[in-house]
């Protein structure tokens, strides 16, 4: 039986930092935070959820939205490894929950 949960994502709305449920799958994509991508896949960086400092951060390594990325490696509760762009980054699980990604087909 489909899970009614299965069909949302929990996003970050408004300066108090409460949280929202938002349709998951716009356009037909199905959206995860960076922090469940499986290692090997690419994905395309959907959207940020944050303010100035963290897009400043992000922008500065060239994790923007509509860009590629692929997961290299991840550990239980350490950080995850990324190649964007021909280099790898390393990001800490903290930031993996600011980032909703979509996974590219693989044909």
């Amino acid at each position: 039986m489909n899970d009614l949960k299965d069909n949302f994502i929990i996003s970050e709305a408004g300066s108090d930092n409460s949280l929202i449920a938002a349709p998951g799958k716009p356009d037909g994509k199905n959206i995860i935070l960076l922090k469940s991508a499986v290692p090997g896949k690419n994905y395309l960086v959907e959207k940020i959820i944050g303010g100035h400092g963290i897009n400043g951060r992000l922008n500065a390594m060239g994790i923007v939205p509509k860009e590629v990325i692929t997961v290299v490696f991840q550990t239980w509760g350490g950080p995850l490894t990324i190649a964007v762009k021909g280099v790898r980054i390393a990001l800490g699980r903290g930031i993996t929950h600011k980032i909703e990604v979509s996974e590219l087909s693989s044909g």
